[in-house]
């Protein structure tokens, strides 16, 4: 973490200008917090207000600067940029295995939810069988002529096993 007279010392520029430039670049204060009485700018802050402020010095002076720059700075800034590596890795990591996480729910939801279609397909064909073997009963109740039995049972013909009837 960097301060605000550190990062001025580093760009050869004004605490005022430094300031300025964290404010342009962090106006909701994301990227700095308070310790005591002095402001501390995390690494990323820290290297855009030092690109900032750097680009608008000349070459030579800008070299110069550069080997200005407090190691203890420098050392901020790499850490900083390290540790926000690290955590998005592993953020990524955990959001890789909650995708397969949900995608392995999901086969497992389609999976069961073809189950139970097929399942009410077979319900549905049985009462369908077992409605025209009771109108069959049915009609069949009584004393009947054989021919009236054939034709009896010709209308209320069953269709084989898991077939389904050309009847509409």
């Amino acid at each position: 973490m960097a301060t605000y007279r550190e990062l001025a010392t580093a760009t050869g520029r004004s605490k005022p200008t430094v300031i300025a430039a964290a404010n342009d670049l962090d106006p909701a204060w994301e990227h700095r917090t308070k310790a005591g009485n002095r402001v501390e700018l995390d690494a990323w802050l820290a290297s855009a207000v030092a690109a900032r402020l750097g680009s608008a010095r000349t070459a030579a002076s800008a070299t110069t600067a550069a080997a200005d720059v407090p190691a203890n700075v420098l050392e901020a800034i790499r850490e900083g940029y390290e540790a926000r590596l690290e955590e998005r890795a592993a953020r990524i990591q955990d959001l890789q295995e909650q995708i397969g996480r949900l995608e392995r729910e999901v086969a497992e939801a389609r999976a069961d939810a073809r189950d139970a279609r097929a399942e009410l397909e077979r319900e549905r064909v049985a009462g369908e069988r077992r409605e025209r073997e009771l109108a069959l009963a049915r009609a069949l109740e009584g004393w009947h002529w054989p021919w009236q039995r054939r034709q009896i049972l010709a209308r209320y013909a069953l269709p084989a096993e898991g077939g389904t009837s050309s009847e509409s």
